[in-house]
């Protein structure tokens, strides 16, 4: 709920000056390979994988060449999956 049109430029124009099909980005806390740009001639590879049962996104892009953009700050990939995950996020981000 954090990530801002300034995060998401960053990702893409570094996904535009970068050769490798998949970017994605990593902060110092961990790796976030939902917060990507994957290029379209990788769509047949990922349609086998997923038919293969082999779902995991960060485990995809590793297995292909990559490229990560690194961010300094956690908070504007904060992950919320659950409504306890929300309210901790809403207490901590005062909105």
């Amino acid at each position: 709920p954090a990530i801002t049109s300034r995060e998401i430029g960053i990702i893409v124009d570094f996904a535009e000056n970068n050769v490798m099909p998949v970017v994605y980005v990593e902060t110092k806390s961990q790796e976030h390979p939902l917060c990507s740009v994957v290029r379209s001639n990788l769509i047949e590879k990922m349609e086998k994988t997923l038919i293969e049962g082999k779902n995991a996104a960060l485990n995809f892009f590793k297995s292909v060449e990559h490229s990560t953009v690194y961010f300094n700050d956690d908070r504007p990939f904060t992950n919320v999956n659950t409504p306890e995950d929300l309210r901790l996020w809403e207490t901590e981000n005062v909105i």
